[in-house]
């Protein structure tokens, strides 16, 4: 909240506006680097990589909001090790904050999906067939070695195709483009898929990428026969387009087209909603949480509906609401055992010190404390006219929760129900209809 201008000059993206923060990190031996960021009371900011000196440093790259909702997140693969790195983040437009940064070497161990140049799907040519896929919101931003640098629009929501040449030149006709307006852009790369982590991507074919939703080709040339090449398709500005390429069948694409995935805090529960655009011999969605974003446990599951051309809506309810920071994702799990992972939801109960429901109610109300309220508490009920009825009730670590009948014998009406500590602090207040 004490942040000021630093100084430096605008970095030219995020709407910087006059307050920032830095830190600095040491490139390891990889020159590889990752950093990324997570919102807390801030939820859409921008962040700036910079080499040099403080008193004159270069800009290396701006983002605004390729992370998990509108915060950003950077990858360079190509830093000089023991070269000092700053980090620049900042309000979008202007204000302070709470957020979460973090920057690692990146670990591509774990990508098992064809949203990852890792593990991409696995094409093979065939003059009869063809295959079809998407570019669903399913599919994150993913730059290994600073792809985009090389390619020749702006990564939103791209995936991964491979195939072994068969001929020096190869063509991909895509035949059908539906479902949204600005269409699909691709390119063909030469790469080095060795290690864990993809690197190394020479363009090898024409970049489509008209802006609309047509039918074109990529063709790659100049192709080594027995060589492993990499198709990379991505959704224009992020559309969500169903896309067909003829010539060609493919394995391990992801099956289940998942979109709006949300979750809302309501007043009893945490309620998380998904629908699907499609699905493919898929079996389980698998509900984790995590209290800080890293490490998640399962809480549930929900069946799949295993194969189907329409938009299906599912839904999760989570009444284990004793805290004020939650994340929630989705396993999806098919019939073969493959995994899929879903983007990261957050849900903030930030500032709901006591959780109060049901309301309406017909005269019984519980009251959940968060985990940091401890002791004795009084709560008064007072009706329209100014009447007030007090109760006490002692919250322990072992027991946060409280339940009252003081309404049952109200009349019906809306109240006001606060809550004191020890202290006299109010540290909630809420309307309660009785009924």
């Amino acid at each position: 909240t004490g942040a000021n201008d630093s100084g430096v000059g605008s970095p030219g993206c995020a709407s910087y506006s006059g307050a920032d923060l830095w830190y600095s990190v040491t490139v390891p031996a990889s020159g590889e680097l990752v950093f990324e960021t997570a919102s807390g009371t801030m939820t859409d900011a921008g962040m700036a990589i910079y080499n040099g000196t403080c008193g004159a440093p270069n800009l290396i790259s701006c983002d605004d909001n390729s992370g998990t909702g509108n915060m950003p997140y950077i990858e360079d693969w190509s830093l000089t090790p023991g070269e000092t790195i700053y980090i620049r983040v900042w309000q979008n437009g202007g204000g302070t904050g709470t957020y979460d940064i973090c920057v690692h070497e990146p670990d591509c161990s774990a990508n098992i999906t064809n949203d990852f140049c890792e593990d991409p799907g696995t094409l093979t040519e065939s003059a009869g067939d063809s295959f079809s896929s998407s570019t669903a919101a399913l599919y994150t931003y993913d730059n290994p070695d600073g792809v985009e640098s090389v390619f020749c629009g702006t990564i939103q929501n791209n995936s991964w195709y491979s195939f072994v040449a068969t001929s020096t030149t190869e063509v991909f006709d895509i035949t059908s483009v539906s479902g949204c307006t600005n269409g699909i852009q691709a390119e063909v790369y030469s790469y080095n898929s060795a290690g864990s982590c993809c690197s190394n991507f020479t363009s090898v074919s024409n970049c489509f990428n008209p802006a609309t939703a047509s039918t074109g080709t990529v063709t790659a040339i100049g192709l080594t026969i027995g060589e492993t090449y990499i198709l990379m398709i991505d959704g224009w500005a992020g559309a969500n387009c169903d896309f067909t390429i003829d010539g060609w069948s493919a394995i391990g694409v992801l099956p289940v087209e998942l979109v709006d995935f949300e979750g809302s805090a309501l007043i009893d529960r945490n309620l998380l909603s998904w629908k699907t655009k499609s699905e493919s011999n898929s079996e389980w969605f698998v509900i984790e949480k995590s209290m800080d974003g890293m490490q998640f446990q399962e809480i549930g599951k929900v069946g799949a509906a295993g194969n189907s051309s329409s938009e299906l809506s599912y839904k999760y309810e989570d009444y284990e609401i004793g805290y004020a920071e939650v994340y929630y994702r989705l396993k999806q799990l098919d019939q073969d055992g493959t995994v899929t992972k879903s983007k990261v939801v957050h849900i903030s109960r930030e500032g709901d010190n006591v959780l109060i429901y049901p309301n309406p109610t017909s005269g019984e109300i519980n009251f959940n404390f968060l985990p940091n309220y401890v002791g004795d508490f009084t709560i008064t009920y007072t009706d329209l006219l100014g009447r007030k009825v007090t109760e006490q009730a002692r919250i322990t670590s072992v027991n946060s929760s409280f339940k009252s009948d003081a309404l049952t014998n109200f009349k019906a009406g809306l109240y006001l129900v606060e809550v004191q500590d020890a202290l006299g602090n109010i540290i909630t207040l809420q309307r309660i209809l009785r009924e």
